[in-house]
């Protein structure tokens, strides 16, 4: 979707909200969530260094 004028985009009815990320992060261990946090919001979407510490 980051590509996409937006034109064609259908509409969305919200019908419930997700729990994906809440079963993911739930048997992980706050230094576990820190370490991924840092990986993956290391770069922008378009390679750059994103400052964030590490």
């Amino acid at each position: 979707m980051q590509t996409s004028c937006g034109y064609a985009v259908p509409f969305d009815d919200h019908v419930a909200g997700r729990d994906t990320l809440r079963r993911w992060a739930t048997p992980r261990d706050e230094a576990a969530l820190q370490a991924c946090r840092a990986e993956k919001n290391a770069l922008t979407l378009d390679g750059f260094p994103t400052g964030t510490p590490k």
